[in-house]
């Protein structure tokens, strides 16, 4: 089947470290990277060469994993590979890694992610998602008194 991820493998008895490579790649392509830019991070990340063709043909072979393929392009004018997804670290008693489609929420706002007009709900929904890195209420999760369980306390 097309859409199984273990399709990208050679061998079906490979263990699932084979795999990676495959789902790094397509994952570097739905950020916006080149199919030669994403070929040459690959074959440097795993010493040994992974062809654009083969990228090509990984993307082809697994829509189920490239359904933003539609919106890439237009996401690429908006943000650069690197910058298309935002990570910051907040720190709750323990350090959670906080991470946001950058492109998605500008979609989402103006009603272009599903083909639908924009809802003022999902604008609002897309400044509170961009907010919580520079906003987030922090005393609530860590420290006395803070909104902790009490059975979460003991750990």
């Amino acid at each position: 089947m097309a859409d199984n991820p273990q399709s990208i493998v050679r061998e079906p008895d490979c263990n699932c470290a084979d795999l990676i490579p495959g789902l790094e790649a397509i994952t570097l392509f739905n950020r916006g990277y080149t199919m030669y830019e994403t070929s040459k991070f690959i074959s440097s990340l795993h010493g040994h060469p992974v062809m654009p063709s083969t990228i090509a043909r990984w993307v082809t072979q697994h829509p189920a994993l490239t359904t933003y393929r539609r919106l890439r392009i237009a996401a690429r004018r908006l943000f650069s590979p690197a910058r298309i997804i935002r990570v910051t670290k907040l720190y709750h008693r323990q350090v959670y890694e906080y991470a946001y489609h950058r492109a998605k929420l500008a979609f989402l706002r103006e009603g272009s992610l599903d083909r639908r007009a924009p809802l003022p709900a999902f604008s609002r929904l897309a400044d509170f998602l961009e907010s919580l890195p520079t906003h987030c209420p922090h005393d609530l999760f860590g420290g006395e008194g803070a909104a902790v369980p009490p059975w979460a306390r003991a750990f």
